[in-house]
């Protein structure tokens, strides 16, 4: 009776296409439906960002083992790529992750039993482990975030930029009112999640896999960041409006 399990759409947003980037979706999906098990439908949904170059018979391979990919004729970045991948179906349960399956099955596992709690929105929560694998310049910018976010924002959950969460039907509509365009997508999730009184927001602690390599960001990425973080600040507030349920 697998119609009758609860349904999790699964998001990957995907920027750019390398040689083995079929091996890695193939096998990142089998992994996770083996923890999985039978206690779940799971729907593995494919969201590229603009004309990624993948090759069409690739494509089609995907496609035919039950991959939904979403198209995109113009490059527009990761928040706009994560929102049409989480609106292509409906679903019980939500959550998008990079497509190189950075984190364990048991984290995606755990993320899915929070929202099956009665969570609406959930950030993965990476440990001190991740953070010491990072490239040096990736870990001063991650270490300064999460300082600001806990120091300044006084955010819940600090660790914005993990790149693991998850929602209920509920939550999902915390995403589809999000502008940001790029990787601003999680700090803006993050602003708007403390400001609504009534979605229940939680973290868990999640842990990457053996052998994960670190992707470096330009500086000029970096610094349309910063003036774009500035810009979503200004709109959305330096502290909580403690706004009521809508």
């Amino acid at each position: 009776m697998a119609d009758s399990l609860p349904l999790l759409n699964l998001v990957l947003p995907l920027h750019r296409w390398h040689p083995d980037t079929e091996q890695r979706l193939q096998q990142g999906l089998a992994e996770l439906r083996a923890h999985l098990g039978r206690t779940l439908t799971l729907q593995p949904i494919l969201s590229l960002d603009g004309p990624v170059h993948t090759p069409d018979q690739v494509l089609q391979n995907l496609i035919d083992s039950g991959w939904i990919v979403m198209g995109s004729t113009q490059q527009r970045g990761k928040g706009a790529t994560v929102r049409r991948g989480l609106d292509a179906e409906e679903g019980d349960y939500f959550v998008f992750t990079d497509s190189d399956f950075p984190f364990l099955a048991s984290s995606v596992q755990a993320v899915v039993d929070r929202l099956h709690s009665g969570a609406d929105v959930v950030f993965g929560r990476r440990s001190q482990q991740y953070h010491h694998q990072l490239p040096s310049a990736r870990k001063r910018i991650s270490r300064a975030l999460l300082w600001f976010n806990r120091t300044v924002l006084k955010l819940k959950h600090p660790d914005t930029q993990c790149g693991l969460k998850g929602f209920s039907p509920k939550g999902l509509e915390l995403v589809r009112e999000t502008r940001s365009e790029g990787f601003l997508l999680d700090l803006e999730l993050a602003l708007l999640a403390r400001d609504r009184n009534d979605l229940v927001w939680e973290a868990v602690d999640v842990e990457t896999r053996p052998g994960l390599e670190f992707s470096q960001m330009s500086q000029a990425t970096l610094w349309k960041e910063f003036r774009e973080g500035l810009g979503l600040l200004t709109r959305l507030g330096w502290k909580s409006r403690g706004t009521k349920p809508r």
